[in-house]
């Protein structure tokens, strides 16, 4: 019964300094989030939303086309113009009212701020992503560790009770619980399996990769203290959140458009110049009774647009635009109170995760520890059968499971609170 013994302090040594290894090449977090950066379907819509807002930029910055004219007037019945009485050749350039196009650049430039918070939202969402499914990984990975331990130490174990058994020194009572254990081990780890290669297909899903593509993570984690009060984290996130500035940026263009809407109800205006050709011009004479033809005299053309105030168009769009700014302010103040108390619930639950880990380092992990210590020796001594021992490793490693969980829903309440300032925006 040496071989369990020996077992048993090899296993608690893999256990705590054996870390997952592969051939492909191991992953950190960090390269995990830059690679969800640039490929995530997410991150890349946002960016050419914003890239579409800085092209309407120049849209609404243009000033009207110029426009070339030619006309010919007291042309013959037959249409042919090199007889027409008058040829004019000009060029009209229309010009909106002053402000009109400031307005409107000011809407798109706004528009373009927010596509850029929009952005950064995304970026913050999504790294949030790539950290929780990670996280979730690494946990995962570390339960099939902890499995595959125990498995292996049972294994052991039914190698030995059979064969004692077999040499009439035990029941065989102890093969089948040594039998039922396995089994019951195994299954847990055909689960956790599962989970963890899901896992694994899910943060390449997040990456922009095949759920099937290599993959293993380079990453441990270990447990970091957060200090921070609830007031600091909620002016900080207040401070930086995109979120935040997305409907602020609402509020501001809700503002523009109603400025851009009233003028709308101004004029536009439009100047031309023409260069004439006339015939039938005088003196008339007995030589030339049809008078002389002039060329290259010059018109100028000055005209202004009548707004028709009666029209539903300009009110209907200045009613619009004023709509739209109420909403985006509902929206903008329902955000200012919504935003505290989902920091203020993350804070909260960073915390209770974080007792939960201080319990499993302070105490947990220690008596689990000097129980299997004393537990070896017992065995050593004969003062403890081999199921005993069984039940006191598998009280060990059951326990660093649940220190994993718990260093797994810190991490995740951490990443969650990262974000917080984000999700309290409403779709």
């Amino acid at each position: 019964m040496a071989i369990i013994s020996r077992s048993c302090v090899a296993v608690l040594f893999a256990f705590l300094f054996l870390s997952t290894s592969g051939a492909q090449e191991k992953l950190t977090l960090q390269q995990a989030i830059d690679l969800a950066m640039a490929n995530n379907p997410d991150a890349l819509v946002a960016q050419k939303e914003v890239d579409a807002a800085s092209a309407r930029i120049l849209q609404a910055e243009t000033v009207p086309n110029l426009e070339f004219g030619m006309s010919w007037e007291e042309t013959p019945s037959n249409f042919n113009i090199t007889n027409a009485g008058e040829r004019n050749i000009g060029i009209v350039q229309p010009f909106e009212f002053p402000g009109k196009r400031s307005a409107r650049s000011r809407v798109a430039k706004i528009e373009f701020r927010f596509f850029e918070e929009n952005l950064r939202r995304n970026i913050l969402l999504i790294s949030a992503d790539v950290k929780r499914v990670y996280y979730q990984a690494w946990l995962n990975q570390k339960l099939v560790t902890n499995f595959e331990a125990i498995a292996d130490l049972l294994q052991q174990f039914r190698e030995t009770a059979t064969a004692r058994y077999q040499a009439q020194k035990v029941t065989f009572l102890e093969v089948l619980r040594a039998k039922t254990e396995l089994a019951k081990i195994n299954n847990e780890l055909i689960a956790t399996r599962r989970e963890a290669q899901n896992s694994l297909a899910e943060l390449n899903r997040l990456l922009g990769r095949p759920g099937s593509a290599p993959i293993a993570l380079a990453d441990d984690f270990t447990y970091q203290p957060f200090e921070k009060t609830v007031d600091i984290v909620v002016n900080e996130m207040r401070q930086i959140s995109a979120a935040q500035r997305m409907t602020q940026a609402l509020v501001d263009r809700g503002r523009a458009q109603m400025r851009l809407a009233k003028k709308s109800y101004l004029p536009d205006f439009s100047i031309g110049l023409f260069n004439q050709k006339r015939d039938g011009q005088p003196p008339f004479t007995t030589a030339n009774p049809l008078g002389s033809t002039e060329s290259n005299l010059w018109g100028i053309d000055v005209g202004v647009s009548i707004p028709l105030w009666f029209w539903k168009g300009p009110r209907g769009a200045a009613e619009e635009a004023r709509a739209s700014s109420e909403l985006a302010q509902v929206q903008f103040e329902a955000f200012n109170r919504n935003v505290i108390t989902a920091i203020e619930n993350a804070h909260r639950s960073v915390k209770a995760a974080e007792a939960q880990v201080q319990l499993f380092e302070e105490t947990l992990l220690r008596d689990v520890e000097d129980e299997l210590r004393t537990g070896i020796a017992h065995y050593q001594t004969d003062q403890i059968d081999a199921l005993n021992l069984i039940d006191i490793y598998r009280t060990y490693t059951e326990t660093k499971a649940e220190y994993y969980r718990a260093l797994f829903n810190y991490n995740v309440a951490l990443a969650d609170l990262e974000v917080a300032g984000e999700t309290a925006l409403q779709p």
